[in-house]
């Protein structure tokens, strides 16, 4: 990995360190996020192993996680929440807010 790379890394785990931790605790969920020496967050809990990195140039993500030998690219903060959400708790129901266009009532 390029050091630009490396150090896109790195912002990237800056940020999604503390929301992570906290979303877990939120979650209920007990786990460990720690940050890997080429910048990627890890996430443990129980038998389930997570990381996030940043996908590879020219692909249309923000976020890439990889559960074991699967990777998934998310687009937003949320997907990426939902993403973990639904990788650590697979009883988890997942719900999405959806707006959509309603004819304005006159009376």
């Amino acid at each position: 990995m390029s050091e630009a790379g490396v150090l896109n890394q790195a912002a990237i785990a800056d940020r999604l360190l503390p929301l992570i931790e906290a979303s877990l605790r939120a979650w209920r969920i007990s786990g460990e996020v720690v940050r890997a020496s080429d910048g990627a967050v890890l996430i443990q809990a129980g038998t389930t192993r997570l990381r996030v990195t940043a996908p590879p140039p020219g692909l249309p993500f923000r976020y890439l996680v990889i559960i074991g030998e699967r990777e998934r690219g998310v687009t937003s903060i949320a997907g990426l929440l939902r993403a973990l959400h639904g990788a650590l708790d697979p009883q988890h129901g997942a719900s999405r807010l959806r707006f959509a266009a309603r004819p304005v009532l006159t009376r």
